[in-house]
């Protein structure tokens, strides 16, 4: 249990326990070797479970998204400090059955995980949440009820959380890796001015859609962009896959050095284009991000 697990003003200090956490959830554990003064390899594991609290949480990456439950609890109410105080008593005397009913359950629960994983499939989760969802239902049920949770305890049990399924596809499709590396190309400011300000790589984006906006287009190729316009103002944005520009802009990012060309490809409907394209004089292989993702 580690307390008070707030990151630092450049998230030092709790990315090293994110790590571990991060290597520990693997079926193995976190594995590693040391070498002893006398020239003896000695191998170590660590495996386990940890729970963290802090007031004002880092943020996590979608790989650790997908290992990490975060769970947000409520403003305390003073007017029952006591009824908590009882409740937590009451906790502690019952924790070393709790404990026992946890591991005599173990099979009923594995029978459960198996049933709430089917049900979240069809109720349109990915693997992230059909893990996180599907092993979190399935305890909670192994320790109320003494049998494997039935086909109307599961239907409600799925439908009393649809809300909560919906918030958590849409805020991973946010927040997955390709989006935060598309974010952070639209939103990086550069030296274009318009209207007295420096514009960002989204705003020029957004301009040059329309056909009577040619200069914003030719200011994206600088940068290792190009918008070509199809029918109707449609529109798809070229990212070279080698680029100064854009190794400028993701330099201080994890997708430097070309990095971003994966990330982006996991977009939906990216692809990478046939041919080389042209780039402000420079000719290169690249990424086609297509329309809805410009809007």
């Amino acid at each position: 249990m580690l307390d008070e697990a707030e990151g630092d003003s450049t998230g030092n200090r709790v990315e090293p326990v994110i790590q571990l956490l991060r290597q520990m959830s693997g079926g193995d554990g976190a594995v590693g070797l040391r070498g002893s003064a006398g020239g003896v390899a000695q191998r170590f594991s660590l495996a386990g479970s940890a729970f963290l609290s802090a007031i004002n949480a880092p943020a996590l990456l979608p790989q650790d998204r997908s290992r990490i439950t975060e769970i947000e609890l409520q403003m305390p109410d003073a007017s029952r400090a006591g009824e908590v105080e009882s409740i937590i008593e009451q906790c502690a005397a019952l924790s070393a059955a709790l404990r026992a009913r946890a591991i005599a359950g173990f099979d009923r629960f594995l029978e459960n995980r198996s049933l709430y994983r089917a049900a979240l499939v069809a109720a349109a989760c990915d693997a992230r949440q059909t893990e996180q969802l599907g092993t979190l239902l399935a305890a909670a049920d192994m320790m109320l009820h003494d049998d494997p949770i039935a086909p109307d305890r599961l239907s409600a049990s799925i439908d009393e959380i649809r809300a909560l399924i919906t918030a958590m596809i849409e805020e991973d499709a946010e927040d997955s890796d390709a989006a935060q590396c598309l974010a952070t190309l639209l939103t990086r400011q550069i030296d274009h001015w318009r209207g007295g300000a420096k514009s960002t790589i989204g705003h020029l984006v957004s301009l040059g859609r329309h056909p009577d906006h040619p200069d914003e287009r030719r200011a994206l190729r600088v940068y290792g962009l190009r918008l070509e316009l199809q029918g109707d103002f449609g529109v798809h944005l070229l990212v070279a896959n080698r680029h100064e520009g854009l190794s400028a802009i993701f330099r201080d990012t994890r997708w430097r050095n070309g990095g971003w060309r994966r990330a982006l490809l996991r977009l939906m409907d990216a692809h990478v284009r046939d041919t080389p394209a042209n780039f402000d004089g420079y000719k290169s292989r690249c990424v086609v991000i297509p329309e809805q993702w410009l809007r």
